[in-house]
């Protein structure tokens, strides 16, 4: 039905059309860009080795120059952060300046050994190109999200040489536990117009290749499924010094301005590179050398490995540098794969690589279709059901952790969608006056309240005189007990009017203490879902209520204000 109406619309067929060509051509030249200059900063660095602590340097300055000085948006860290906080904060609004500089800035600092991938610049470019022409033809509001994750697809798709994967990437990414389906369609459509594109330009190679191994039994199931659990807890783990790393990286701007950053980022970044080279850089030709099995690696090797380059990709993306997170995550679980091939096998297998690059992938990005489709069209469909059964292990072994803090677990409603996306700009534009605020400066006087001994029929009276939908109930001690609301209450038979409400349609009241912070009642409002909040004294009474809508109001005069 959906296709059916895209079909009629021509003008809509010819902005994805446009999206997508446009997408999959700038990120094939990324690609050539990127190859042709690479190779060269990585000759001069192995053939005078202190290069590597003035290019690293430079890596990150260039970035953090661009960023700071020429984007609207001083937004640090990766891009896809940028891209999950352009699609909820700004509903798929980045500005061409943004894009252009952020697109630029992050080639440039990757082209540099930059411990990043290029699909970051690649769904920076795609997404905003996909946003600037939704401005240019006046797309409806409601279809400039699913162009923007259209724009997203086919940079992805381009890059990678993985359409399939792209159209799962760019539904699956937004949450944690939920799919952007509405934009399928328009994901689909631009990931294969891009991957046209591509392939005509650049050539059918996907950026990954793993030689087929088509062998497939129990023991490979197996071993799938621990290596899923191995990389999931890893995971956890890598989040968390990601997490560590973006907070050091904070400090360190407060305390020293710019240059400390750049100071300690670039040294960093440099004295692991000088120690050994492979932890630096996109990391490309480590998934090919672990796949042929060209050099001799051995377990304490990979694992040295995969622990520098961890701590490369978050100094570089947290003190300086922009690009993607999703490479540096897959080849950590290629190294990881080829870790436990060899303790289970004695070489390294093919299908270890692709299990465990699909279930890094999985744990750390929150998403668990996407890289099964993509280690598909990488690794060919031997390696689907390994590669699904680790995704999913490592999904639930790696628990809520995420990578990205603006990925909401699922879609919220559209009040909860306003108080999300009001807060998490308020936060960016006021954060020490939104830090200070508490329940009491947000929550409504004297609520309207139900007694515990009102039957439906009162109640139902009650609520003909006055605007709400929801109203607590309190004991004779004014403490809320409980909270009905209307659209439960007008169901109710004639039978029960005389039933009493309390015990009939309350459901439990979120309460907090009048000094709770506003940050936590805004936790507390998503992760319960709860619509209402009630606002208690040090006795329990009951003085005020909190609505999502009321936050969400009370702090649009940040976006003006300051």
């Amino acid at each position: 039905m959906m296709l059916n109406l895209i079909l009629r619309n021509k003008a809509y067929i010819l902005i994805l059309i446009a999206t997508a060509a446009t997408a999959g051509l700038i990120t094939v030249a990324l690609g050539f860009a990127y190859q042709y200059t690479w190779a060269l900063i990585k000759t001069a660095m192995l053939k005078e080795k202190e290069l590597i602590f003035i290019i690293t340097l430079l890596s990150i300055t260039l970035s953090f120059t661009l960023i700071q000085y020429f984007s609207a948006t001083k937004s640090r860290n990766s891009d896809i952060h940028l891209m999950l906080e352009t699609l909820h904060l700004r509903a798929g609004h980045l500005s061409m300046r943004e894009t252009t500089v952020r697109t630029l800035a992050s080639t440039t600092s990757i082209m540099l050994s930059g411990t990043a991938g290029l699909e970051g610049p690649a769904i920076v470019a795609g997404g905003g190109i996909g946003a600037a022409i939704s401005r240019l033809f006046k797309v409806p509001f409601q279809k400039q999200r699913k162009i923007y994750l259209a724009g997203v697809a086919a940079g992805f798709s381009a890059l990678f040489k993985a359409p399939f994967t792209a159209i799962l990437f760019a539904i699956e990414i937004p949450y944690k536990r939920d799919v952007e389906k509405e934009a399928f369609v328009e994901a689909a459509v631009a990931s294969a117009l891009s991957y046209s594109v591509a392939v005509v330009l650049g050539g059918i190679a996907p950026i990954f290749y793993l030689p087929s191994t088509p062998s497939l039994n129990l023991n490979v199931i197996a071993h799938s499924i621990i290596l899923g659990v191995i990389c999931g807890l890893y995971s956890a783990f890598f989040v968390r010094v990601y997490n560590l790393a973006d907070s050091l990286g904070r400090r360190s701007l407060v305390r020293g301005g710019f240059g400390l950053l750049l100071l300690i980022g670039g040294l960093s970044l440099g004295l692991i590179g000088f120690i050994n080279f492979e932890s630096i850089g996109a990391g490309y030709e480590t998934v090919e050398n672990l796949a042929s099995n060209k050099s001799a690696y051995t377990i304490p090797l990979l694992l040295t490995l995969t622990i520098l380059r961890l701590f490369s990709t978050t100094i570089f993306l947290n003190f300086g540098g922009s690009g993607g997170l999703l490479t540096p995550t897959i080849v950590e679980g290629a190294l990881i794969g080829a870790s436990y091939s060899i303790a289970v096998t004695q070489t390294i297998e093919p299908t270890y690589l692709a299990v465990g690059m699909a279930a890094m992938l999985s744990g750390t990005h929150k998403i668990f279709l996407a890289p099964a489709a993509f280690i598909a069209e990488t690794a060919g469909p031997y390696a689907i059901i390994p590669g699904l059964l680790a995704s999913l292990c490592s999904f639930f072994a790696s628990g809520s952790l995420s990578l990205f803090p603006s990925q909401p677990s699922a879609k919220v409603y559209e009040e909860e969608l306003a108080l999300e996306r009001i807060y998490g700009k308020a936060s960016k534009i006021a954060p020490q006056i939104i830090s200070r605020l508490k329940a009491s400066d947000v929550m409504s006087d004297n609520p309207i309240t139900l007694t515990e001994d009102e039957n439906v029929a009162t109640a139902l009276k009650k609520f003909e005189a006055v605007p709400y939908r929801v109203l607590p109930i309190v004991d004779s001690g004014k403490r809320p007990i409980g909270v009905v609301r209307l659209e439960e209450l007008v169901s109710a038979s004639r039978k029960s009017l005389k039933l009493p409400v309390l015990t009939t349609y309350a459901e439990k009241p979120v309460a907090v203490p009048l000094t709770t912070p506003l940050n936590e009642v805004v936790t507390i409002m998503l992760n319960k879902n709860a619509d209402h909040i009630y606002v208690v004294d040090n006795k329990g009474e009951l003085i005020g209520v909190i609505a999502k809508i009321d936050i969400a109001r009370s702090l649009i005069r940040y976006y003006t204000t300051y």
